[in-house]
C-alpha cells in the first residue's frame, strides 16, 4: 500500500527525517516519494533484487540500471536495527543521509524525474511512501527551509 502524507503545499525547500526501522523481509526496500519543483520522484532505499539506494528514473534510469549516477549499491536497513533517514530537498539538488553518512548527493533539474508507471497517486504534489517489506517508521518530520532574506517558508504559490 501507499501512504500518502497530508502535508500541503510541499515547501519548495524541506528536510524530512525519519526513523526507520525494518523488522522482516530483506528482500525488498523501502520507498519515499518527494516533489521537487513541482514533480515528483522516487527515493528507492535497499530496494532490487541488488540492493542499492537511488533516485529512481532520474533521466529514466531505474536503479537496476549502473548508469543511474545516483545509484549506490549496498543494503544499509538491517532487521531490528533503527535507522535515521535524512532527505533534503533544495532547489536543484536533493541529498540523503543514512544515520549521518551522504548516500545520494544529486544535482539537477525536476524535469530530470520521471515516476515509475507502476504507482498510481490520487494527488501529483503529495509526498509518500511505500514498501513491499516490513518496516515500522518511528518517527517522521517535515522542516521548511525558510527564506534568510524574508524568514518565510519557501513553499511554492497554489
Amino acid at each position: 500500500a501507499i501512504v500518502m502524507i497530508p502535508y500541503e503545499p510541499v515547501p519548495e525547500e524541506y528536510d524530512i527525517n525519519i526513523q526507520l526501522e525494518r523488522k522482516g523481509d530483506d528482500r525488498f526496500g523501502f520507498d519515499f516519494g518527494i516533489v521537487m519543483g513541482g514533480k515528483q520522484a522516487l527515493i528507492s532505499m535497499d530496494g532490487s533484487g541488488n540492493p542499492a539506494w537511488c533516485l529512481h528514473r532520474i533521466d529514466g534510469l531505474s536503479i537496476q540500471n549502473p548508469d543511474n549516477p545516483t545509484r549506490t549499491l549496498g543494503k544499509r536497513l538491517h532487521i531490528g536495527r533503527s535507522s535515521d533517514v535524512s532527505i533534503r530537498i533544495r532547489s536543484g539538488r536533493v541529498t540523503v543521509l543514512l544515520n549521518g553518512e551522504t548516500i545520494i548527493d544529486w544535482k539537477g533539474r525536476p524535469e530530470q524525474f520521471t515516476l515509475w508507471e507502476g504507482i498510481q497517486l490520487p494527488d501529483s504534489r503529495s509526498l509518500f511512501f511505500f514498501s513491499q517489506a516490513e518496516f515500522v517508521v518511528h518517527k517522521m518530520t517535515l522542516t521548511p527551509v525558510f527564506s534568510t532574506s524574508t524568514g518565510t517558508p519557501t513553499a511554492p504559490a497554489r
